[in-house]
């Protein structure tokens, strides 16, 4: 079973019958609220056209919103936090950029929800055997936005994507199980991806790590000095014991 879903930056024109809707929690055109009061019992997909912070399902990879780069930073937050395969919206054509940044953060295919937007091919989900950019990319999307023109209220035409039949399955678990499968008791001299997820977190936090080799923003899975003196900083302002260990204790309180 696939599921439709619509998006409309005017949430009056988004009608009964849709599977899903598509809505944004920032930027210009704060549409989640309204849309969620007018359909509560439906699916949505809620993006962030800012990233940072943002507690979202997803981000919007478009220029004038995230970079992919930025996209990439936003779903390592998010895996930080505890969320569940966050969605990243790109065009079919910036797909590839958005899945090396994500690479370089150590973020797998399986850790996130891509949804592509591709016009003019009909109703698909791009893939290698649905079109020729996904045949190009070497994978599916789990969704792609193919239209521009689906029925609206009152003869309005708005944005539909279709959603491939598991966009929405998950396994129910709790906080503590969601923060314990993305996180691991680190310090220094640890590596990997546990300390690129904290480091992201700190950054997110407003520390500054500095730059490391080709890390702009020192996210590069060595726990090292700076790291090591980042995370007292953060321990102290929490009062909590800055012993530069990031335990439950230190995670629990960058993540809440």
């Amino acid at each position: 079973m696939t599921f439709t879903m619509a998006d409309s930056v005017r949430p009056v024109d988004l009608i009964a019958g849709y599977d899903a809707y598509l809505t944004y929690v920032d930027g210009d055109f704060k549409t989640d609220g309204p849309v969620r009061q007018r359909y509560p019992k439906a699916r949505f997909v809620s993006l962030t056209v800012l990233g940072g912070k943002a507690s979202a399902d997803g981000c919007d990879r478009e220029n004038g919103d995230l970079s992919a780069e930025g996209a990439a930073r936003w779903v390592q937050y998010r895996l930080s936090s505890g969320a569940w395969k966050p969605v990243v919206y790109a065009s079919i054509s910036n797909m590839a950029e958005v899945i090396s940044e994500l690479s370089k953060l150590g973020i797998g295919r399986d850790q996130v929800r891509l949804l592509s937007a591709h016009y003019g091919l009909g109703q698909h989900i791009c893939g290698p055997k649905a079109c020729p950019d996904g045949k190009k990319l070497g994978l599916d999307m789990d969704g792609t936005q193919w239209t521009d023109k689906a029925s609206g209220f009152m003869h309005s035409e708005i944005d539909a994507s279709l959603l491939a039949s598991g966009f929405f399955s998950k396994t129910t678990t709790t906080w503590e199980d969601n923060l314990m499968s993305v996180i691991a008791e680190i310090k220094k001299g640890s590596t990997g991806q546990a300390v690129r997820n904290w480091q992201g977190v700190l950054v997110a936090h407003g520390y500054d790590l500095g730059a490391s080799g080709q890390f702009r923003d020192g996210i590069d899975g060595s726990f090292e000095d700076v790291t090591d003196e980042k995370t007292r900083e953060f321990q102290k302002s929490k009062s909590l014991k800055d012993d530069g260990i990031v335990g439950q204790q230190t995670w629990t309180a960058a993540l809440t």
